[in-house]
């Protein structure tokens, strides 16, 4: 097993973390293998491109032929009938504004740890492989958990819940 440091100090995106993988070797069919592997209809494109008189591989992930951030993660494919079946949140506030004071709630939910749970639990990966995914994004859930005061299980994880991260 080899094993590789990274050093992210502002950060890295999940289809970075694949590019960077792929340059440092891990194989591309593998990494296809596991997206598809989630079930959710994800597909990996590889681009060689130059930043800064770098080569480097750019991993675009795709959900259903569409860039993987244009799709809902309550968005699935049903498999037996070909079609979308979209999930809504009703979010009911308690807040009270004064006039003038009004403002919206946006809200961005992400992937709950539970969703994330099913999708690796379900994939067709070696145990091994689900064993750490599954620690590693439990780990996540519990920080988070603390963080924001919730349950573990009441997590929703924004960018990482995010098909290129899982993959």
């Amino acid at each position: 097993m080899r094993i590789g440091y990274l050093e992210c100090f502002a950060g890295i995106s999940g289809d970075m973390l694949l590019g960077a993988a792929v340059d440092a070797g891990v194989s591309a069919d593998l990494l296809q293998q596991t997206a598809q592997s989630l079930n959710i209809g994800s597909k990996l494109r590889l681009e060689y491109v130059d930043r800064s008189g770098i080569r480097s591989t750019k991993v675009h992930v795709e959900v259903n032929g569409l860039p993987a951030e244009s799709v809902s993660p309550y968005q699935r494919v049903d498999k037996a009938h070909n079609h979308r079946h979209e999930h809504s949140h009703d979010h009911h506030h308690e807040d009270q504004h004064s006039q003038g004071d009004g403002h919206d709630h946006a809200h961005s939910h992400g992937r709950s740890w539970k969703q994330i749970r099913e999708l690796i639990t379900g994939a067709v990966l070696p145990n091994n492989a689900k064993h750490l995914a599954l620690r590693a994004f439990e780990l996540l859930a519990q920080a988070e958990g603390k963080v924001h005061g919730v349950a573990v299980e009441d997590v929703h994880f924004h960018e990482v819940g995010n098909v290129d991260t899982i993959t």
